[in-house]
């Protein structure tokens, strides 16, 4: 019974990171959208589409399963 709990509370955590992470993303693909449409908007428009070509993959669809996800080491300043 102990190990289902555990079982239990590690898919949780998994779930929990799952959409932590696909909130960040969702936050870097509002970030180019925003980005984009200024340019846009400035008449920019070669830097709107350059902004919309490197980063195509996010805007069309947000998986945090399809990204390398690289752990960082916090710093106390």
């Amino acid at each position: 019974m102990i190990g289902i709990k555990h079982e239990q509370k590690m898919y949780i955590s998994e779930h929990e990171r799952s959409l932590e992470r696909t909130h960040h993303l969702t936050g870097i693909r509002d970030w180019c959208l925003s980005k984009i449409s200024m340019h846009s908007l400035a008449g920019d428009h070669e830097t709107a589409q350059a902004l919309t070509n490197e980063h195509m993959e996010l805007l069309k669809q947000v998986d945090s399963s399809q990204v390398l996800w690289i752990g960082g080491k916090k710093i106390d300043h």
